[in-house]
């Protein structure tokens, strides 16, 4: 019984990152009609209208170890002359 307590410990010690989905500034879920709340969004993320980074403002959208955003009718970003921009993606397998 110690043995397998001993391998639960270490299995979750070694797991990778969690997973996340964050926003900041300017950034609008055209499937609900309204501004996203700056910060950690759920994952996955399903979005089903367009997503709008800095739009107008500036936005950022970052998808971190293994993230999942789905966006059902695609979306820009920063796509006016006033607007500014980014997303990033990193780590192994986010979407």
């Amino acid at each position: 019984m110690r043995r397998l307590t001993l391998m639960v410990v270490l299995m979750a010690c070694v797991a990778p990152a969690w997973a996340t989905v964050t926003t900041t500034g300017k950034v609008v879920n055209t499937g609900v009609l309204t501004a996203v709340l700056p910060g950690t969004q759920p994952d996955p993320w399903d979005i089903w209208g367009k997503l709008r980074l800095g739009d107008p403002g500036e936005g950022t959208l970052d998808v971190e170890a293994g993230g999942v955003v789905f966006v059902l009718q695609g979306g820009c970003i920063g796509a006016y002359w006033f607007s500014t921009g980014a997303a990033t993606i990193t780590g192994t397998g986010p979407t």
